[in-house]
C-alpha cells in the first residue's frame, strides 16, 4: 500500500527508463550507414537527388518550426525592415544615413 501511494520511487529493474536500441535497431542504423557511405553521385545521381530533395523538405520544416515557435521576434524583425526601407525611401535630411 505504501510503495502505491510514494510513487516517487526509482523503477523496478523491469521498467528501464532509458530505452537503449535494440540489436535489431543497431543492425538497421549499421546497414544504414553503410549504405549511405556507398551513396556517391556519380554512381547513383537520381537517388543521391531524391535522399537530398528529402533531407532539404526536414530541414525546411524544422526552420518553419522554428520560424513558428519565435512568430513574435519574426514579426518584430520584419516590421523594422519595412520600417526602415520605408524611411530609406523617403526624401529628408536622414536620407544620407542610408547612402
Amino acid at each position: 500500500n505504501r510503495n502505491a501511494q510514494n510513487s516517487s520511487k526509482a523503477p523496478e529493474n523491469d521498467a528501464p527508463t532509458k530505452k537503449s536500441p535494440t540489436a535489431m535497431q543497431r543492425q538497421q542504423l549499421r546497414e544504414a550507414r553503410e549504405r549511405r557511405s556507398r551513396l556517391v553521385v556519380w554512381r547513383q545521381p537520381v537517388q543521391t537527388l531524391n535522399y537530398f530533395m528529402l533531407e532539404l523538405g526536414v530541414e525546411m520544416r524544422k526552420f518553419y518550426d522554428k520560424l513558428a515557435r519565435n512568430r513574435r521576434t519574426v514579426a518584430a524583425l520584419s516590421f523594422l525592415v519595412a520600417t526602415l526601407f520605408v524611411v530609406s525611401l523617403l526624401d529628408g535630411p536622414h536620407r544620407e544615413y542610408f547612402r
